[in-house]
């Protein structure tokens, strides 16, 4: 049923209404929709914040599924609302430049993984604007975002407080050990989740019609969310918490009259600054301390080398995933590094001056829109009347600010739990708008307001298009990444087992399925390699294997520097010396910063008996540093190194 109310002149824009229910088959596919987006949310951050493969690609899939979902629910009625905000013009902009990007990569596997997650974003954005409907809806998406964050907290909060030196059933990275780093890998990127989720938390606790005990337990989550932020030793967590808080407090002081304003101001103040003490006193101790000093010198450095590597295309950017394939070049810092610890500089670095734009369009677009909503539903209900979706548009408004202060101290974004947890939030707070009824007052197009379009004929069969198109491209790459990513793990356990003839079939398998894949056939020459070391009667055939699929991987990335090293080693096997040298030394070229290349080339001589040459690469990697104390080693052995 459609209503459209027209009842007195105005120079507002009125707009058709949908005021009658929809048909079952609707309804389930729209209630199948808000579960399966609600459960990404909830596997994306269990699943070490779904950085790996074998974790992003049923999260890609199940977003499709609700995609496909949503085609059947828009053409199983003649007539179908459609919400497309203020938010959809940049979110589409950005999502297709993502696509463009990609089809001038340089290389399309790096540049695969970054689209995939863009079109998943873009498409999981309009699945929850355009599906959740009704406050049950809202109210489970608050409740799986503040279930998951608490559990996330009380499990970081393990970690620091007992000792803990695993993420779930596997042993954390040294380098991470001691903080508060949750089912995520990095504590950057717990802190990131938990600042955004901390405001939503926060904001049902003070704005919401919940029940005492509902507050209760969302009072408890914001306890243990705080303390989990404080021990992550994360600056990115500590500055997106302060943030959130500041406009928390703006909404708080807009709730009070003007009686208690001052007041609400005066403890508003005094909780900041007992906030900013406990983060100088955490950052005063000897952890802390250690840990702000090594960034404050390391992150300069390295934007340095991003502002380098960005000026040889400012307009499109160095490409998608590029950062850590060019970097050698720009090497200021020893280790592998996959982004420029700053989101801002990581797109103008990737994407150029074009992505930087688009991004701040989206974050611009956001703020205006929530800022109008709650606008809207202070002046219909009251300010100081509790709402449920008022509350999460102030939490939602609070977790991007966080994210946005945040993201200039880290790339948590690379975490596709976080990109996917912001993407909700935005979506859903701009599901809080207020909703028509069928009134004459309600039914006018204004900012603020939930303003579904009713779509049908050539105007619906053009949107099943184009999210069928979405969904196609997707299935098209996920096809081969990723049964070659399952394959390759199984490789990988077969290998481990030394069960060859099995590890030998996953890993033709796994580039059957995706031949442009680098990893995949650096992976193959990794096993020839192991094989040669294990059986001396093969070993040169074995070897002659491996260079041939070292080959092919400088083939698809000649980008990566690391397979002229493993090539220099089979030839050093093979007793081609010449060979094998002329590999360490491309390596040094493509990345003549790098230390331990230096220190394999001194072993390479070393090796030769070519010692004064060995002598000097030592010297050259100790000079590099790095946390490889080989070189250290062989020089005090050598006597070239003072005690």
């Amino acid at each position: 049923m459609r209503a459209i109310v027209n009842h007195r002149p105005t120079n507002r824009r009125i707009r058709s209404v949908w005021t009658g229910p929809q048909s079952p088959v609707g309804h389930v596919c729209q209630t199948t929709i808000v579960v399966l987006c609600a459960s990404i949310l909830v596997f994306a951050t269990l699943a070490f914040g779904a950085v790996r493969f074998w974790a992003l690609g049923p999260i890609l899939i199940v977003i499709g599924l609700a995609g496909v979902l949503w085609i059947v629910r828009i053409l199983w009625t003649l007539e179908i609302p459609v919400v497309f905000s203020a938010l959809g013009p940049p979110v589409i902009a950005l999502a297709a430049y993502g696509v463009i990007r990609y089809g001038l990569s340089e290389i399309e596997p790096i540049a695969c993984g970054a689209m995939m997650q863009a079109l998943g974003a873009a498409l999981l954005f309009f699945l929850i604007l355009n599906n959740l409907r009704h406050r049950w809806h809202v109210t489970v998406f608050a409740w799986a975002l503040v279930g998951t964050g608490t559990l996330v907290a009380a499990y970081a909060l393990w970690q620091v407080l007992l000792g803990g030196t695993w993420v779930w059933a596997f042993p954390q990275y040294d380098q991470y050990l001691g903080s508060a780093s949750g089912t995520f890998v990095s504590p950057y990127h717990c802190a990131a989740y938990l600042q955004m989720v901390f405001p939503i938390a926060a904001a049902n606790f003070l704005f919401s019609r919940r029940s005492i005990e509902q507050k209760a337990v969302m009072g408890i989550a914001c306890l243990l969310i705080v303390a989990a932020l404080l021990l992550s030793a994360a600056p990115n967590g500590w500055l997106g918490w302060l943030a959130s808080v500041i406009v928390l407090l703006v909404y708080i002081i807009k709730r009070g009259d003007k009686k208690s304003r001052w007041l609400m101001v005066g403890v508003g103040l005094l909780g900041l600054l007992l906030i900013v003490a406990t983060i100088g006193l955490l950052a005063g101790s000897d952890t802390g301390h250690d840990f702000i000093s090594a960034e404050r010198q390391s992150r300069p450095i390295l934007w340095r080398s991003a502002y380098e590597i960005a000026r040889g295309n400012v307009l499109l950017g160095a490409g998608p995933g590029m950062f850590r394939w060019l970097y050698p070049a720009q090497r200021t810092l020893q280790g592998v590094l996959d982004t420029t610890q700053n989101e801002y500089l990581n797109v103008f670095t990737e994407y150029g001056v074009i992505g930087f734009v688009l991004v701040l369009w989206v974050l611009v677009a956001f703020v205006v829109g929530a800022t109008q909503i709650l606008a809207v539903r202070a002046s219909r209900y009251s300010v100081s009347t509790l709402s449920n979706r008022y509350a999460f548009t102030v939490g939602g408004l609070a977790a991007v600010a966080a994210l946005a202060v945040g993201s200039v101290f880290d790339s948590s974004l690379h975490a596709p739990a976080n990109l996917f947890t912001v993407v909700a939030i935005m979506a859903t707070t701009l599901t809080c708008g207020v909703h028509p009824d069928g009134k004459v007052d309600d039914d006018e197009e204004l900012p603020g307001r939930y303003a579904p379009r009713s779509l049908k004929g050539l105007n619906k069969l053009a949107l099943v298009a184009a999210v069928a198109s979405v969904i196609l491209l997707l299935a098209s790459r996920l096809s081969k990444s990723y049964p070659a990513d399952v394959c390759l793990r199984l490789a990988e356990r077969d290998r481990n087992r030394c069960d060859w003839q099995a590890a030998e079939g996953h890993y033709r398998q796994a580039w059957n399925f995706d031949r442009r894949n680098f990893d995949v056939t650096s992976a193959i020459g990794d096993f020839f390699s192991a094989r040669a070391t294990w059986d001396i009667a093969r070993r040169d055939r074995f070897l002659d294997e491996a260079l041939m699929w070292y080959d092919r991987a400088l083939t698809a990335n000649p980008h990566d520097a690391d397979v002229f090293v493993k090539m220099g080693r089979a030839y050093d096997a093979l007793g081609k010396s010449e060979l094998a040298g002329e590999r360490y030394q491309r390596a040094i070229q493509a990345d003549p910063q790098n230390a331990s290349y230096h220190a394999q080339l001194a072993l390479h001589y070393q090796r030769w008996g070519e010692m004064d040459e060995a002598v000097a690469s030592f010297a050259r990697a100790y000079e590099l540093g790095g946390d490889d104390p080989l070189p250290e080693i062989e020089l005090r052995q050598l006597g070239k190194l003072d005690s």
